[in-house]
């Protein structure tokens, strides 16, 4: 699985984000890096190398980023890809306060990151997932409105959402019929 997107050399470990605590350094580098909880990507952009899900990985010392505390290594791994994407999704759709932007598959990889930047920036959000445990989720992550795309009349309750108003920018993680529903409800100037 995998040769047609990706030069694969097998025997091969796939996954490209890692997060643990450093068990061993390599010459020249500090021994402070000894026990510290890092993330880092195996790979760069446009290139996938793989090796993430190993028991161990070996990473350049440049290129990892200590993880606080505080902070779940679950999380921090994330970051490294989900939320540089929502972030640079965010970023590339020029939200704006007042804006009303729809996240669909509201509770997934990417979608954690999106929503609450297009809150910060000032937009109302409506999140459409497919259960309602995934609906608290986005409401847990400041959504303002949750609709439920399985529902059959789930275009309508949509409609009733945008009370008249065009959608600014819409973030579609789920395509199909609930990407051309979502299409329907844009304008001129909206970001899909």
């Amino acid at each position: 699985w995998g040769q047609d997107y990706f030069e694969l050399d097998p025997p091969y470990v796939p996954g490209v984000g890692i997060a643990g605590v450093v068990s061993q350094v390599g010459e020249g580098v500090e021994t402070s890096w000894m026990g510290r909880r890092i993330a880092v990507s195996l790979s760069v952009a446009g290139e996938y190398s793989g090796g993430g899900y190993a028991e161990k990985a070996v990473a350049r010392v440049d290129e990892v980023v200590p993880v606080p505390d505080d902070v779940k290594l679950v999380h921090a791994v994330t970051a490294l890809s989900d939320g540089v994407m929502g972030v640079s999704r965010t970023e590339r759709a020029r939200l704006s306060a007042g804006g009303v932007v729809l996240v669909t598959a509201a509770a997934g990889g990417i979608a954690v990151w999106l929503i609450p930047e297009a809150v910060r920036a000032g937009a109302r959000v409506i999140a459409a997932a497919g259960s309602q445990s995934k609906l608290r989720t986005a409401a847990h992550l400041g959504a303002h409105v949750t609709v439920d795309y399985t529902r059959s009349d789930w275009g309508e309750r949509l409609r009733e959402a945008l009370a008249g108003e065009t959608l600014s920018v819409v973030f579609d993680g789920s395509g199909g019929d609930v990407g051309e529903t979502a299409m329907g409800f844009t304008g001129p100037g909206t970001r899909f």
